[in-house]
């Protein structure tokens, strides 16, 4: 019996090289025109949603620099103004389907929440069907904190509230008092007293008002006592 040659599996030096097959090329280029159209169609709901909070809140929102290199959410607010502050508190992120299903939406809001804890911010999921208006999921401890802390996630303990009630929700936060806001406030008061001691401690002046005026610098003053804290 003849042994096989060493060098039997070894392609000959003259041979042509196999071609490739055309379905894997079609295959790849099939693969990439959908990642692009993915993506052109999650760009188009981004815009969408912005231009409906730009409209309804008067924030200006633009696309999350940090979205395609690293994973985060989608949008960020821009501006001083309070709102635009309270709505960069969130990390925003925008899923616009054909149809959303509760598996799909409990998928998507894993993904808001992994996003908004690497940014340390709260999620909020922005979802739209196709003839369906937009809807908002936030976490129950943006709502009321001091029942819902950050302990109580995942989506069972999330609301569904429309846009307009989540803009309202971003406005009441805008005039909440933060920790800011409020040494602010204690530092304001600091340099008034001086001025309240000032008229309390003044000759008592006549008139109805002039007692008025004596008698409440003298209380505030009392009750503010010394310098607050910063």
């Amino acid at each position: 019996m003849t042994k096989p040659h060493a060098n039997s599996n070894r392609q000959h030096p003259n041979s042509k090289p196999k071609a490739s097959h055309p379905w894997k090329a079609q295959d790849s280029r099939e693969i990439a025109a959908h990642r692009i159209n993915s993506r052109a169609k999650g760009a188009a709901a981004e815009r969408e949603f912005a231009a409906l909070l730009l409209d309804l809140l008067g924030v200006k929102l633009a696309r999350n620099l940090e979205q395609s290199r690293s994973g985060g959410h989608d949008l960020e607010a821009v501006g001083d103004e309070p709102a635009a502050l309270a709505l960069r508190g969130f990390a925003i992120e925008c899923k616009r389907y054909a149809a959303i299903t509760p598996a799909m939406l409990a998928k998507f809001w894993e993904q808001a929440e992994a996003q908004a804890r690497r940014a340390a911010r709260t999620p909020i999921l922005a979802f739209r069907a196709d003839r369906q208006e937009w809807h908002v999921l936030v976490p129950l401890s943006a709502i009321n904190g001091e029942v819902y802390g950050e302990a109580w996630g995942g989506i069972d303990w999330t609301a569904v509230l429309s846009v307009p009630a989540f803009c309202a929700l971003v406005r009441d936060k805008a005039h909440t008092p933060t920790a800011d806001s409020l040494a602010d406030m204690r530092r304001q008061v600091a340099e008034s007293l001086p001025a309240l001691r000032e008229i309390a401690e003044r000759p008592p002046q006549a008139g109805p008002f002039g007692s008025w005026l004596e008698a409440t610098a003298g209380t505030v003053a009392g009750n503010l006592g010394g310098e607050p804290g910063p």
